[in-house]
């Protein structure tokens, strides 16, 4: 279950990605860097990405046996 905390590291480049086709780089770079919804929601993803990121390296640890 874990490695599925690993998934949106993949899908969310592939999502940027699918934007720069679909959208082109110039409207795709407009709606998340030059909109105040754009940087707050691109600053909210990359932050849940790497509190997922940071728990599941820190859940993958084994538990200390005292």
């Amino acid at each position: 279950m874990l490695q599925l905390s690993w998934l949106h590291v993949l899908l969310f480049p592939l999502l940027v990605v699918l934007m720069i086709v679909f959208m082109g780089v110039n409207s795709t770079l407009h709606y998340q860097l030059g909109t105040e919804s754009g940087r707050f929601w691109l600053t909210t993803t990359i932050g849940f990405i790497i509190v997922s990121l940071l728990m599941a390296l820190w859940f993958r640890k084994p538990a200390n046996d005292y």
